[in-house]
């Protein structure tokens, strides 16, 4: 079968949905293609964090090869809310003939302008989201109902009409599908996945990192991976670790990742100054790099906005500690994680201090972690439910 992937912005290094999918579809031996913008993803404090990754979030039009998957970067035309407006669809369609198409987010031009080429080609179109009510409840919140407004009005007949299947990669992100996009159909769940052959467990990796950054054997390690920012809930950790400081001497904690420094003051200001020489800030890292650091952690924490790095955590048999709101459900459904009071930073020290005097317990939730990876989350079964 001939599967293209159309979204925004693709950035395969960073090993996000898009690239599996994709990487999965090749493997079980359809020739998959991705239409993209020149661009990659705005990513909050761009030049800071992804950009030592990435590069310039600019790139040059054109076809590029990555993974063995054919990659087209059509030049952005105009860019809205994280939404980028390129051309080309019709062309690409008629060369390439998919027999499938998935794109990514309902409200975007991308699935407006396939739904209308729809009628010109004998394709499937396929639509998944990923959108939670976190992100459109912050920033110019009127603005968004104000366009959501309006695209509702204008498209949402159409893309109830012509896409056959709409995806919501977590169960909060439907309820977004059907009040924010106008969704009516019938919106299956497929949770994403995480890399099980790239994310486990290392004893050696473990005392690597713990040597390089002078974390002693029997210090406590939490670690919060991911962008440092306000949705993210970091500032949240940091007073919830200063509690923790006043009662555990050997208790470390390691942020890999970066953020504004106005936000990092803000979060270092949450916590004592005697206690700062206890954080050990990592910059951003490859995915691949990543395993290293959950196998040095004890415990992962993520405190607020859903991350796909707690499905990498349970692959790496890192138990970990979430807010009692979560949008996934399936990212804990084998009893490999704690949830908190979402916002309340005594009770997020108090789960963990109860993992700090379990030992017993994390190996516990280390095993169902790898365990639920294993049965439910690896990217080859969630590509399969895709195709289902």
């Amino acid at each position: 079968m001939k599967i293209l992937i159309v979204i925004d912005y693709y950035q395969p290094v960073l090993g996000y949905s898009d690239s599996f999918l994709a990487s999965n579809f090749k493997k079980m031996g359809h020739e998959v293609k991705v239409l993209t913008s020149n661009f990659y993803f705005p990513f909050p404090n761009y030049d800071s964090t992804v950009k030592k990754v990435l590069g310039s979030r600019q790139l040059s039009a054109g076809v590029e090869i990555y993974d063995g998957i054919e990659i087209t970067r059509q030049k952005m035309i105009k860019e809205v809310f994280a939404r980028a407006i390129f051309s080309g669809h019709t062309e690409f369609l008629k060369a390439y003939q998919p027999d499938l198409v998935l794109v990514n987010k309902a409200a975007s031009y991308n699935a407006v302008r396939l739904c209308q080429l729809k009628k010109n080609f004998n394709y499937k179109l396929y639509c998944y989201d990923s959108h939670l009510p976190s992100e459109l409840e912050r920033e110019n919140v009127l603005l968004k109902k104000i366009v959501y407004f309006i695209f509702r009005f204008f498209f949402a007949e159409l893309i109830n009409s012509k896409i056959d299947k709409f995806i919501a990669v977590q169960e909060k992100t439907e309820d977004v599908m059907k009040k924010y996009y106008g969704v009516k159909k019938n919106i299956v769940v497929i949770p994403l996945g995480t890399d099980i052959e790239r994310f486990k467990y290392s004893v050696d990796e473990r005392l690597n990192i713990r040597k390089k950054y002078k974390i002693k054997n029997d210090d406590f390690v939490i670690i919060y991976t991911g962008k440092v920012i306000e949705s993210k809930g970091v500032k949240i950790l940091f007073e919830a670790f200063n509690y923790l400081c006043k009662d555990i001497l050997n208790i470390k904690l390691f942020i890999v990742g970066e953020g504004s420094k106005e936000y990092v003051d803000s979060c270092l200001s949450r916590l004592d100054k005697q206690y700062h020489n206890q954080v050990i800030w990592v910059e951003f890292q490859r995915p691949e790099n990543l395993f290293k650091f959950y196998s040095s952690a004890d415990i992962g924490v993520w405190p607020l906005q859903e991350s796909t790095s707690m499905n990498d955590a349970a692959a790496n048999s890192l138990p970990f500690i979430a807010n009692d709101t979560i949008g996934d459900k399936t990212r804990i459904g084998n009893k490999n994680a704690l949830l908190y009071k979402k916002g309340n930073s005594k009770e997020l020290a108090k789960k963990i201090k109860y993992l700090y005097n379990n030992a017993e317990m994390r190996k516990v939730m280390a095993k169902r972690g790898r365990e639920l990876a294993e049965k439910k989350l690896s990217w080859k079964n969630t590509a399969a439910k895709f195709l289902e």
